[in-house]
């Protein structure tokens, strides 16, 4: 920053944009200093991927403060490093961890779900609880999702997109976890939106990869959201750049993977509808349904009955009710301060859908940039909003942040700083220099 004591930080993008790198360092850091335990009881290997972690850390915060230093310069070689840190980090909690150990219900019943298959039997129609006897699950993992009725959830819930690659890796690796797929998903998701993003942006982007739900050493442990998170943001990238090929394949891939997808997906058509017509908003659908087709046509026609009951658990009341959780107004309950009615949270999430509908349709110019995280209205006041759904969702508003600022005319100031400019009103005089051309 310049010699000028009443500069504010937003005035200078140049300044934020190390202050953003220095949060990068710091966060490296934690990382690092979350897995030191793990890691060096690992070997040799362990202690050489902890001291990469901590040394990596240090030097960006260094980079970051020497003035002289242009980051900028060198983003992506930086980000290049961090990228394959994180890689390794994730391969070897992937080969360190026990075989008996799986995070959550998400990687146990898909990692289960994908053994049946090998065995040629649908999951859609078994119990996914079998698994704990049969692979000598650690009591200590897979946090089983619990129901009001004293129970837990057996079922494999999901639409079952992934299970193609689920199934693949099933059958080549000797082991009953899952995480190599999800572990590439999650970095090639990384590296795209590194390679997509302005180089303003590229710190965000990684700073989001360092956040639990979406680091990859979360991914390592069989969470199956790259799977799915990494096509939606394909898709909404097509979208924005009016490439409705690459969203159709995108969003197919997303809507036949995850439910937390289609809302998304379908505020998109809505926008497409209301601002390209019913033409467009036609095509857009055929290509989704023909990628959905490919990727679980297959498990509809094999039992339409249980496919509807795994596709459609969360979003009507069929099986046995779940345990409130999450944030939101379902704090309230969680905590123990007042019983939210659930018919009060399924009033206020048709309230809330119904709402952001109306807006997409009488608001569309302002609607599409926040499509991507909109649905989070919903979340606040349905009775499971878990923090991983709301996590997920910083990813998609970057994309949609990068893409609205594409908008700005090209000239010799970044984009970056031609945003900071319209917030704060005013003229900076200093340039961050060119705007990559990727």
């Amino acid at each position: 920053m310049s010699g000028d004591s009443n500069q504010l930080l937003i005035d200078d993008p140049y300044a934020m944009f190390t202050a953003l790198w220095v949060c990068v360092g710091v966060l490296l850091l934690f990382v690092a200093r979350r897995t030191y335990g793990a890691l060096l009881s690992g070997g040799f290997v362990g202690v050489i991927i902890v001291t990469q972690l901590f040394i990596t850390g240090i030097a960006v915060i260094a980079m970051a403060s020497i003035e002289e230093f242009d980051l900028q310069k060198w983003t992506y070689p930086v980000a290049a490093w961090i990228i394959y840190t994180l890689l390794a980090l994730g391969v070897y909690n992937f080969l360190i961890i026990p075989n008996g150990f799986f995070a959550s219900d998400v990687s146990l019943f898909e990692s289960w779900a994908s053994h049946l298959l090998t065995l040629g039997r649908n999951p859609m129609g078994e119990s996914m609880l079998v698994a704990d006897h049969a692979w000598n699950v650690s009591d200590s993992s897979a946090n089983i999702t619990e129901t009001t009725t004293g129970g837990v959830v057996n079922s494999y819930s999901y639409p079952g997109g992934t299970l193609w690659i689920s199934t693949l890796e099933q059958y080549l690796l000797p082991t009953n976890r899952l995480g190599i797929a999800q572990l590439i998903a999650s970095i090639g998701f990384l590296s795209w939106l590194v390679y997509r993003v302005d180089v303003g942006f590229v710190p965000l982007a990684i700073l989001a990869w360092l956040a639990p739900v979406l680091r990859p050493v979360s991914a390592s442990t069989g969470m199956i959201t790259p799977l799915w998170l990494f096509p939606l943001g394909v898709g909404l990238a097509g979208w924005y750049d009016d490439r409705l090929t690459v969203a159709g394949v995108g969003f197919g891939i997303a809507v036949a993977s995850k439910q937390l997808a289609w809302p998304i997906v379908g505020l998109v058509l809505i926008h497409v509808l209301r601002t390209q017509g019913r033409g467009a908003a036609a095509r857009l659908v055929g290509k989704i349904g023909i990628v959905g087709i490919v990727l679980i046509g297959w498990l509809i026609l094999w039992d339409p009955k249980m496919w509807l009951f795994s596709a459609l658990f969360p979003f009507l009341p069929i099986g046995d009710p779940l345990v409130a959780q999450g944030v939101g107004l379902t704090s309230l309950t969680v905590g123990g301060v007042y019983e939210v009615p659930r018919l009060l949270h399924r009033i206020l999430v048709v309230g809330f859908a119904g709402s952001l509908i109306g807006a997409t349709w009488r608001f569309p110019d302002s609607m599409k940039w926040v499509i991507p995280f909109a649905t989070i209205a919903t979340m606040i006041v349905h009775y499971r909003t878990l923090p991983s759904y709301y996590a997920t969702t910083v990813p998609l508003a970057l994309i949609a942040l990068d893409a609205r600022l594409r908008q700005y005319p090209k000239s010799d100031t970044a984009v970056l700083e031609k945003f900071l400019q319209s917030v704060a009103g005013r003229v900076n005089p200093r340039s961050t220099g060119q705007r990559s051309t990727k």
